[in-house]
Order: structure tokens, then C-alpha cells, then sequence
């Protein structure tokens, strides 16, 4: 099967899976009690998502910067902002790996060609907020209330920070290096090229070491700020639509949300989100329509920070033709 047909069968397949799992939780959820939910939200509390969003951007653009900074990749705190947000847009309509991974690196090595290192810099960004975000979950279920049957939830989060604490171990270990080149009869078990490339990400990884300790310190305090303003939002939206749901428990259920999302099976994430919302809340026995009608609020806070990027991307078409 030509490639561009095994693309396209790919995304109509995720395509599928998100109606069909939207359908199937608007089973539980009538339209009608979605609605009813989200007409007596509390505007103000709503509204709140625009200032958080706007937060949040900052401070993804500020632990992003200190790790190209690392490297001299001459890459304005704007551009990060721009790269970001236009991210969030392609990722509305394309497959994460390409929004996410090969746009965004793109993008940030496309002026200095410093391409192995815009790929260790999203890498060690994405592996950042990861554990940031597992680790906020768990201490939300340590210090919230939770149900007994919740804690299995939390195991899990903390056996998920084991694996990368391993992953991470393993993948910078010489011997693991030295297994990819040296293999018997001469063999390598990655081409050269690939090989070659490697090298270069490893270097560019230990590059990370030169960052000062305050520094450090900083970019640590920008990432699980991210993670503690997004938890915010989610709680005032919560309580923007009446719902008895602490801060701890939102944090667990958005570390368990984030790793579901991650599995590329959806568009956009269209039915994993609800479904999550509705599965977990429901052990604080929380109305599936109120779940569904939160998961669209938190999804409206994606929206604008992706409306945000395509306003930046309509404004680089313009003054490109002006150029032009």
C-alpha cells in the first residue's frame, strides 16, 4: 500500500475512533444535559480561562528558552511563544508526531541548523513536563481526599516516574551507547548515519550540565508552574459549573488524562478526553454531563491557544507576501 494511502487510512481510522467514542459517552451524557451544564456555568469563573492560557504560554516559551539558550540557538522568547501556539493549531487537524515533534523542530532549527540539538531541547522539554505533570498527580492524590478503589491510580503514576527514572538511566549510559556501534562481525546495530546522529544528541544532551544551578532551579519552578496553572484553570472551571472537586483530585485525574492522550488513536484527543473526564469524576460521583461539559471547557482553553498560533500564522502569511 502506497505510503500517502497508509496516512490517510491512519487518520481516517483515528477519525472513526473519536466519533465513535464521542457517540458513546454522549450515550451516558444527553446533548441536552451538556447543554443544560454549560448554560449555567458562571460566565466570570469561565472567563478566566483567557488570563491562565495566557500564563501557561508564558511559561512554556520560559523553560523552553533556557534549554536552546543552553545550546546558543539564537531563538527569541517571541518565536518560542509563536512555535508554540501555532503548534497547538496544526495539532487540531494533524497527528501529534508531525504537529508536535517534526513541525515544532522544524521550526526552531530552520534559522540556525543546529538540528540535533532543536530535537534534544523538545525531547528534554516533553520528558520535563511529563514527569512535572506525573508528579504534580501523585502529590494531588497524596494530599486530596480520595476514594480507596482511586489508589491504584496513583501506583500507577508513581510506577510511570519509575520507568522514565530507568529510561532516562539506560538511554545515557555509555554501554548503551557502545551497543548501538559495536556489535559482533563488525556490525552496528544502527546505520552510521543513524549512528552518527546520536552521537550528536548525546553530546548536545550533555550540554544540559553547564546550565547553572539557579537557572535549573528556574526552568524547574517554570515547568510545575505550568502544571499547577493548568490545574487551576481545570478547578475554576469546575467550580464555574458547580462541581464539589478538590484541586488534588484534579490533579491526579489530569497526570492519568495526560498519558492517555498521548497514545495516538484520536483526533485531537475527541473521545479519550470526555470518556477520561466521565470515567474518573465519577468516583466522586460527578454527573457524566457535567464531566463531558467540563471537558469541553478545558478543550476551549486548547482552542484559544491554538487560535492564538493561527493568528500569528495568518500575520508571517501576510507580511510574507508584502515581501514577496
Amino acid at each position: 500500500m502506497p505510503r500517502v494511502t497508509r496516512r490517510h487510512l491512519a487518520l481516517a481510522l483515528k477519525v472513526a475512533v473519536a466519533i465513535s467514542l464521542t457517540a458513546l459517552f454522549l450515550h451516558y451524557a444527553s446533548p441536552a444535559q451538556i447543554l443544560r451544564a454549560l448554560r449555567s456555568a458562571n460566565p466570570w469563573l469561565v472567563s478566566t480561562i483567557i488570563p491562565l492560557t495566557l500564563v501557561c504560554m508564558a511559561l512554556a516559551a520560559l523553560q523552553l528558552k533556557i534549554l536552546t539558550d543552553c545550546h546558543g540557538m539564537k531563538v527569541g522568547l517571541a518565536q518560542i511563544v509563536h512555535i508554540n501556539s501555532s503548534t497547538e493549531f496544526y495539532s487540531l487537524f494533524l497527528p501529534g508526531v508531525i504537529a508536535g515533534g517534526a513541525l515544532r523542530w522544524y521550526r526552531l532549527s530552520r534559522d540556525n541548523q543546529m538540528r540535533a540539538q532543536a530535537l534534544v531541547a523538545i525531547a528534554a522539554n516533553r520528558a520535563l513536563n511529563v514527569v512535572a505533570l506525573l508528579a504534580v498527580g501523585i502529590a494531588g492524590w497524596l494530599l486530596g481526599d480520595e476514594p480507596p478503589g482511586t489508589a491504584v491510580f496513583c501506583w500507577f503514576l508513581v510506577a510511570c516516574v519509575v520507568a522514565i527514572a530507568v529510561l532516562a538511566f539506560v538511554l545515557r549510559h555509555p554501554r548503551f551507547a557502545s551497543s548501538l556501534r559495536a556489535r559482533p562481525g563488525g556490525r552496528r546495530l544502527l546505520p552510521s548515519r543513524l549512528y552518527a546522529g546520536w552521537l550528536k544528541m548525546l553530546d548536545a544532551l550533555r550540554e544540559y550540565r553547564r546550565i547553572p544551578p539557579l537557572e535549573r532551579a528556574r526552568m524547574m519552578a517554570y515547568v510545575v508552574g505550568w502544571q499547577l496553572a493548568n490545574v487551576l484553570g481545570t478547578y475554576l472551571l469546575c467550580l464555574a459549573l458547580d462541581m464539589d472537586v478538590g484541586m488534588g483530585t484534579i490533579a491526579w485525574i489530569r497526570a492519568m488524562l495526560g498519558l492517555a492522550l498521548m497514545l495516538p488513536i484520536t483526533v485531537g484527543g475527541f473521545g479519550i478526553r470526555e470518556g477520561g473526564w466521565i470515567y474518573f469524576l465519577a468516583f466522586h460521583s460527578v454527573a457524566p454531563a457535567d464531566a463531558f461539559a467540563l471537558s469541553l471547557l478545558t478543550f476551549v482553553r486548547t482552542l484559544f491557544q491554538a487560535m492564538i498560533g493561527f493568528a500569528l500564522e495568518i500575520r508571517t502569511l501576510f507580511r510574507l507576501a508584502a515581501r514577496g
